[in-house]
């Protein structure tokens, strides 16, 4: 077991290597087949587990809609102790706004060692990121991003709805968004608990 501090209270997860086959997971044997026949590594089904966790916790209409050896998997490998429930939404769409700011394709955090080791936002530091976030941007830079990665817990919005609720252009709407994620990209914005995934 790998354990990590958040916020007085120690965190454990199992790390992916020390599951060594299927059989280490309670799986009903239509899953397991289906598992076994699949392209994937031990590794690597760790890891679309942990995935599909991880934006299920963030979005659980999303789970329903899944395949039923995906469910299977996240079940079978929570119950084996290799899923984390400690990522609250505000550190998703922190990591969000990092991904798209750091142009960083695949999500940083999903990555098994990232996973394992990584501490969830505290209050605090997300806190310290809005702040960051309003001193850097202008008062409109600032209302589309927080609208486009629901940066306050609020549904993320498209560019048509952001476009309706400020009155202004799908392509003003686009051009702000590029313009305050540039000034992000090229500002000590980030904070280093989020640097050390890119």
């Amino acid at each position: 077991m790998l354990s990590g501090s958040q916020g007085g209270y120690v965190i454990l997860v199992r790390k992916a290597e020390t599951l060594k086959s299927l059989n280490g997971l309670d799986l009903p044997r239509k899953t397991r087949l289906h598992l076994l026949r699949s392209e994937l590594s031990l590794l690597e089904l760790v890891e679309a587990g942990r995935a599909f966790a991880f934006y299920s916790d963030a979005n659980p209409k999303a789970f329903a809609a899944k395949p039923q050896w995906k469910i299977d998997l996240v079940a079978a490998l929570d119950k084996a102790g290799y899923i984390r429930h400690d990522f609250y939404p505000k550190t998703y769409r922190a990591i969000n706004l990092l991904r798209t700011v750091k142009g960083i394709e695949n999500h940083p955090l999903l990555v098994n060692k990232n996973y394992e080791s990584f501490r969830a936002m505290t209050d605090e530091e997300y806190d310290a990121l809005i702040e960051a976030l309003h001193s850097r941007l202008s008062e409109l830079e600032y209302d589309i991003v927080n609208n486009w990665f629901g940066l306050d817990g609020g549904l993320r919005l498209g560019f048509t709805a952001i476009s309706e609720r400020y009155g202004i252009s799908h392509e003003q709407v686009r051009l702000t968004l590029a313009k305050a994620l540039r000034k992000l990209k090229y500002s000590n914005t980030i904070p280093p608990l989020l640097d050390t995934l890119s």
